[in-house]
């Protein structure tokens, strides 16, 4: 079905709902809830499913189907997110949408492929400034969203130094916060890796997170011999016990 209409009535959401569920893959919906461990219900549809549906509603009235979708299932919650990725609005109302969005994630998968559709254009320096307002959220998914972000399209010449600098202030404890530090340095170590050897000498990671940018660092076939050697040096002794997820 195609979903591209002017409005969203109670017929048109029971109709999204209805194609979801007919399109739903059981052993696709098992896998995934083990590993997304989200905390709300899950129909099972494939994200091409999902995505195709979310560029359909943005070339439709995709304000209106913001304002009225429940977020009652991981999909739902997940089609919200890429719908504000998809549609083309002024650059204000792109953040007033984020804005409310970012309390609905719950989980890293809706997080990280909100923040891999996104795309800012001209408005890109100006979201770079405002991700500050999230890394320095109480709330962990604010925090990661920040650091995806930045990961994901500020890991260039222009940025990176402020970026690391951004990561390296980030305290949260959350264990999807750390991840996303440790992605975030990994990352930049592959793309430059003398600024982040400078960086990782000097940096405030806490143990685990400084010794897992290194483990993601040395497992990218990017990374020379040599490189991966000296982050092997570099790696910290922990006494605690692992950090699991919360």
């Amino acid at each position: 079905m195609e979903f591209t209409s002017t409005s969203w009535d109670t017929d048109a959401y029971m109709n999204l709902y209805q194609d979801l569920h007919n399109t739903a893959d059981e052993t696709y919906r098992t896998f995934n809830a083990k590993i997304v461990k989200s905390d709300k219900p899950m129909i099972g549809v494939r994200m091409p499913v999902i995505k195709k549906c979310a560029k359909q509603i943005a070339k439709g009235n995709a304000i209106a189907f913001l304002k009225n979708m429940p977020s009652d299932y991981y999909e739902s919650i997940m089609l919200k997110g890429l719908v504000i990725a998809y549609t083309k609005i002024p650059y204000e109302e792109f953040l007033k949408r984020t804005d409310a969005f970012l309390d609905d994630i719950e989980n890293w998968a809706i997080c990280d492929c909100f923040c891999g559709a996104v795309s800012l254009g001209k408005r890109s320096e100006d979201f770079f400034s405002y991700l500050e307002k999230y890394l320095e959220s109480d709330n962990p998914w604010h925090i990661r969203v920040g650091l995806v972000m930045m990961l994901g399209k500020y890991l260039d010449n222009a940025h990176i130094d402020e970026v690391l600098s951004r990561c390296d202030a980030v305290t949260n404890p959350h264990y999807y916060v750390k991840m996303a530090q440790a992605w975030l340095v990994s990352t930049a170590f592959v793309k430059h890796p003398n600024k982040t050897l400078t960086y990782l000498k000097s940096c405030h990671l806490d143990d685990w997170t400084f010794n897992k940018s290194i483990s993601k660092a040395r497992e990218s076939y990017r990374v020379s011999s040599e490189d991966k050697d000296l982050l092997n040096v570099m790696k910290r002794k922990i006494i605690t016990s692992k950090v699991r997820p919360i």
